[in-house]
């Protein structure tokens, strides 16, 4: 908590201003410059409980984010009064869960994609299949007539297969 820049000058600055009032209550009354030594040691105890509970609840939550990022499925923060760790809490909720929508959309899409990849690999394997088994049967073959219709065939293949790729 003393890590914090802002809490050592704030207590430095309560401490300052502690020691000037009872000093001041000491030189008008003893009386006064107890009741002020003990207004100041309750103010800083009191501002030291709820500044400790305070960075309790923020480590909290920052140890559930720690969570979160690595893969827990569920969020718990507990409730918090309305305030500032509210508001905290409510925006780290809202984030979290359009994290875990983009992180569903993603892997619908990746699903997506590796389906359609597999689908074009099978529509460009069949046309090379059947072109491959022309090519045999062309080099197999004397007949001057049967090769040209075998070059057909291969054109229309080769001309589907350019369908396939620009579509």
């Amino acid at each position: 908590m003393f890590r914090n820049r802002e809490i050592r000058h704030f207590a430095a600055c309560f401490l300052l201003i502690a020691v000037v009032a009872v000093t001041l209550s000491f030189t008008i009354n003893n009386l006064a410059g107890f009741l002020s030594l003990a207004s100041a040691a309750a103010f800083g105890t009191t501002f030291f409980l709820f500044t400790k509970a305070r960075y309790r609840d923020i480590a909290q939550i920052s140890n559930q984010i720690d969570l979160v990022l690595h893969n827990a499925e569920h969020l718990y923060i507990g409730e918090s009064d309305e305030g500032e760790l509210s508001i905290l809490h409510n925006e780290i909720t809202k984030m979290t869960m359009r994290i875990r929508e983009q992180n569903d959309a993603l892997k619908k899409e990746k699903n997506h994609l590796a389906d359609s990849l597999a689908d074009i690999s099978h529509q460009l394997r069949t046309p090379l299949t059947s072109a491959n088994l022309i090519l045999s049967l062309m080099s197999n073959n004397p007949d001057e007539n049967q090769r040209k219709a075998y070059i057909r065939e291969t054109k229309e293949l080769l001309v589907r297969m350019d369908w396939l790729i620009t579509s």
